[in-house]
């Protein structure tokens, strides 16, 4: 089962640098990231996101794509594998296991100038090695769907 992770940044960096430690500690089979996202606002008060694909999203889209080139591949090899594509993309994504949208455009709204935040949506059996890779950062909790225990574990890990 997946949980889903928001954190609040004191700078437009840290977000940026504990994803990217995130996404290192998953190169080594540490965690699972299903899908993240950072949102930043600059000092002068523009807002910036970056979505990643989510994990159901990318698997239906390149199963889509096989099934499309087999389906119509061998008529039309290219479209086959693009329209199969776009439909598995579009099965994957309604399963909706990735980043809340709707909660990150609050968020988007709210950040004050010169902070970020981090939205993760991650495999719940690697959490804990997540929390001890990004400790450092100092974040602020805004939202989890963690049981109470680890919550609590991941704000003190955080202060």
């Amino acid at each position: 089962m997946s949980q889903f992770v928001a954190i609040k940044f004191t700078t437009t960096e840290q977000a940026h640098e504990a994803l990217a430690r995130l996404r290192a500690l998953q190169k080594q089979g540490g965690i699972h990231i299903e899908d993240s996202a950072v949102v930043e606002r600059a000092p002068e008060g523009d807002v910036h996101d970056k979505q990643q694909l989510t994990g159901t999203t990318k698997g239906g889209a390149a199963i889509g794509g096989l099934v499309g080139l087999l389906v119509a591949g061998f008529v039309f090899p290219v479209a086959g594998i693009a329209i199969g594509a776009v439909a598995g993309g579009a099965v994957g994504a309604a399963f909706g296991t990735g980043v809340d949208q709707g909660f990150v455009k609050e968020v988007k709204e709210s950040i004050e100038p010169g902070r970020s935040a981090l939205f993760l949506v991650v495999d719940h059996t690697n959490v804990r090695a997540a929390l001890a890779s990004i400790e450092e950062f100092h974040g602020e909790v805004l939202q989890t769907s963690l049981d109470p225990e680890l919550e609590d574990q991941l704000r003190e890990a955080l202060r």
